[in-house]
């Protein structure tokens, strides 16, 4: 849940303790329809990366372990190890959150029903992506 405040008479004790802040109401429709839809799929879509680069990274070990008699030499050098977080979690999600529209802003405020989709997503559906996403690290 998150708080709108919006700018008017009343003063600006519901802008000062809100999380987004309007000058008017006519702008809620837009942050609700345009930036609620890609921030809901936006997350989706980051945690399953998450899920995936952390299996795939794991899944390497794991068979590196297996194949070197569980030997204690490490698979990654610590270089790698150390700018993991950085290059694979942190910049891969920056470049989605920037760049990632799957349908234009006006085509969303033109078509609402468009929003329905991020309220229908429910745990199945997450499980069943979770699911593709964990077979493609598996073959990755």
């Amino acid at each position: 849940h998150i708080g709108v405040g919006i700018s008017g008479r009343e003063g600006r004790a519901a802008v000062l303790a809100s999380d987004f802040s309007i000058g008017q109401f006519r702008f809620l429709a837009r942050l609700l329809l345009v930036h609620g839809r890609w921030s809901a799929k936006r997350n989706k879509e980051v945690v399953l990366y998450a899920f995936y680069k952390n299996f795939v990274y794991t899944t390497a070990n794991v068979w590196f372990g297996f194949l070197s008699a569980y030997s204690a030499a490490p698979v990654y050098s610590t270089a790698a190890i150390a700018t993991f977080n950085v290059l694979w979690t942190s910049l891969p999600t920056i470049a989605h959150a920037v760049f990632d529209q799957d349908v234009a802003a006006d085509t969303v405020m033109i078509n609402p029903e468009l929003y329905r989709e991020t309220s229908r997503l429910r745990g199945r559906d997450f499980l069943v992506s979770a699911a593709f996403w964990s077979v493609g690290a598996a073959w990755h």
